[in-house]
């Protein structure tokens, strides 16, 4: 027999070669996700899907920090992106972003906050979560929630003293330059300080006379709360409750007392000219400060009902006398509620709550 060669084997494939090129799926498309908004039903402009499902937020959520996982998000899926946001009519899109869930999702947010659906809304227009347990709203446009019952509460703050909150403890704001029963805080600004929006009648918590909570109508046709005549907002930047980071911002922008009159840090007394009454004294907006004949010096007698219709000019810090007013003559006296009230000659100084803009005298010579 002839013998035959071996059988040729198989050579060692090449470290440094390249593989083969092979086919790779290409990846899957998804669709934008675009937020708009509706006016469908009675709960007045909230933001949607583009399928006109109602997008959610949660009370207990941090600024950037979804507190919704597990079991939670089940029930309340969380609006995920993997592309890119778009706004629609009305939305600003320089208020939506993403942010990194704890599994590494990006969920879509609105001024600050995660934006949720539920899940047992089944057709566009449903909002069937509106106030779940008291912590699941409809978003306004504005950047807030929209409440069914606003709830106003009095809440201690260590540096600020007892001041307004929701009835989660977020902070509640007035701007000065806003007329009584007036908001002139829209657009950008409402975005940056969102006003505390109602359905029904909002809510006096402890502490609070019922009397003195209404509600004014909005140009969108909303309501927002006020208090003692005084549109109330949130702070956007605020990021958790007892937050008071818009406290004297553009010095405009003050927490609230009880009575319905601002916080100041360093309240200001001016000097101001009027045809009618000469020189009088006012606060930095130009809004007219009262004595009460009835004081004594450096004791304040007005409060309760008194101080509602009469709310003291509170500071936290000494108080800061304007042009032509002598800082010699510009002091303080404590409540019996521990706040500041500034003084001027040892007289405690008032605002009148009926006085709708500065200028107005309309409390001079009452009773």
């Amino acid at each position: 027999m002839t013998p035959q060669p071996p059988a040729p084997t198989q050579a060692a494939p090449d470290p440094t070669a390249m593989p083969a090129p092979t086919s790779t799926p290409e990846p899957m498309e998804l669709p934008d996700v675009t937020v708009e908004i509706s006016s469908q039903g009675p709960l007045g402009p909230h933001l949607v899907d583009s399928d006109g499902m109602t997008l959610y937020l949660f009370n207990q959520d941090d600024r950037d920090a979804p507190a919704c996982a597990g079991p939670c998000a089940d029930k309340w899926p969380p609006l995920i992106s993997t592309s890119a946001l778009m706004a629609g009519e009305g939305v600003n899109a320089d208020r939506l972003a993403i942010i990194r869930r704890a599994d590494g999702s990006r969920q879509v947010t609105y001024n600050g906050k995660p934006l949720y659906y539920f899940a047992d809304d089944q057709d566009p227009g449903d909002t069937m979560g509106q106030d779940s347990v008291d912590k699941w709203f409809v978003f306004s446009p504005d950047g807030g929630p929209v409440r069914t019952s606003a709830v106003l509460n009095a809440n201690e703050n260590g540096a600020l003293g007892t001041i307004l909150t929701d009835e989660n403890g977020n902070s509640l704001y007035l701007f000065t330059r806003d007329e009584r029963g007036d908001s002139s805080c829209t657009g950008g600004c409402a975005l940056a300080w969102p006003p505390l929006l109602t359905i029904d009648h909002p809510v006096a918590g402890d502490g609070l006379t019922e009397d003195r909570i209404g509600t004014i109508s909005r140009g969108d046709g909303v309501k927002q709360v006020t208090y003692n005549g005084r549109p109330v907002y949130y702070f956007a930047d605020d990021e958790k409750p007892g937050d008071a980071m818009g406290q004297d911002r553009g010095r405009a922008w003050f927490v609230v007392t009880t009575d319905g009159g601002p916080v100041y840090t360093n309240a200001p007394v001016n000097a101001a000219e009027t045809g009618e009454l000469g020189t009088i004294l006012t606060d930095a907006s130009g809004r007219t400060l009262y004595l009460f004949d009835r004081d004594e010096p450096k004791i304040a007698t007005c409060s309760g009902g008194c101080a509602l219709a009469w709310p003291p000019l509170i500071t936290v810090d000494f108080p800061a006398p304007g042009e032509g007013v002598s800082g010699a003559r510009i002091g303080t006296t404590a409540r019996e509620d521990g706040s500041l009230q500034v003084t001027f000659d040892g007289n405690p100084l008032y605002y009148f709550a009926n006085d709708e803009k500065p200028g107005d005298a309309t409390g001079q010579g009452r009773g």
